[in-house]
């Protein structure tokens, strides 16, 4: 008896559905899992001690070496496995007191996931921050390979801004000065 591979077609269109399925309904639990971890850190008073309760998620959730290459752009080719791990672990530190730093503080504010998006390259879910006065700030959560590579505040990307900071830095001064200026900022968020 001859295999005829068109009859596993529907099987193969229906289980690739449901691991497209698995990963927008992963994006969406993390997102939501992250929300509800940053609206228990604002109601804890200390900087360390929100750090602390953040960075396993951050380190977990966002793909930092994405983030990293991305940032440098071209000259990440140059940087050494050394340099390389050296920035990404300042890019995390800075990652965690930065939003260790702007949810201080619980107002009544919560988070909503609004819609769940694939794109060409990965995922995007679109939220909320609704504060109890004001208007909503929109987060959107871009995902490749599972894990958050940018957000956007508003339609302002944190991956753009911080590849035009980085790479003006890195060529205009250098990887060392790269290195102080992202521990500069770590030590700006912790004041």
């Amino acid at each position: 008896m001859k295999f005829k591979f068109w009859r596993l077609l529907p099987a193969l269109g229906f289980s690739f559905a449901c691991m497209v399925q698995a990963s927008v309904e992963d994006a969406k639990a993390g997102v939501d899992a992250f929300h509800s971890m940053l609206t228990e850190m604002m109601q804890m008073p200390e900087q360390g001690v929100r750090e602390s309760y953040i960075r396993e998620k951050v380190v977990m959730l966002f793909d930092v070496s994405r983030i990293a290459k991305v940032s440098v752009g071209r000259n990440w080719l140059r940087l050494d496995d050394d340099q390389r791990g050296d920035f990404e672990g300042v890019l995390v530190e800075l990652i965690v007191a930065t939003y260790a730093d702007r949810f201080d503080k619980y107002k009544g504010q919560t988070f909503r996931v609004v819609g769940v998006h694939e794109v060409k390259k990965g995922i995007v879910v679109r939220s909320e921050l609704l504060p109890r006065d004001g208007e909503p700030v929109k987060l959107d959560y871009f995902f490749r390979d599972g894990k958050v590579f940018n957000v956007a505040a508003d339609g302002v990307s944190d991956l753009s801004l911080r590849r035009a900071d980085y790479s003006r830095v890195m060529k205009d001064k250098g990887f060392d000065a790269l290195i102080g200026h992202l521990r500069d900022k770590v030590k700006e968020t912790r004041r």
